[in-house]
């Protein structure tokens, strides 16, 4: 790989902010991708720690739910609380 093709990379990557719980790939497919980079992703000292949990469909859900709630009890001023919606 040519120093030229790093700079074009860098130049060109971009990050997808319009997330959302529909997938233009199988289940199968993104568990694959994911795979792959974890096992390819540099540690350091090679100790090779980074772990990963996947969820799909109603887990997903499920957790994401979770978290919105805790983020509420957590962060959401007092005098806010009663104006939320679950």
């Amino acid at each position: 790989m040519t120093y030229s093709v790093l700079q074009q990379a860098a130049e060109t990557r971009r990050s997808i902010y319009a997330l959302n719980n529909t997938l233009p790939l199988s289940n199968e497919e993104v568990s694959k991708i994911i795979e792959h980079a974890v096992l390819h992703t540099p540690s350091s000292f090679n100790s090779q720690s980074a772990r990963v949990v996947v969820l799909f469909g109603e887990e997903h859900a499920k957790v994401w739910h979770l978290l919105k709630k805790l983020c509420v009890q957590l962060f959401l001023p007092s005098s806010l609380k009663p104006l939320h919606k679950n």
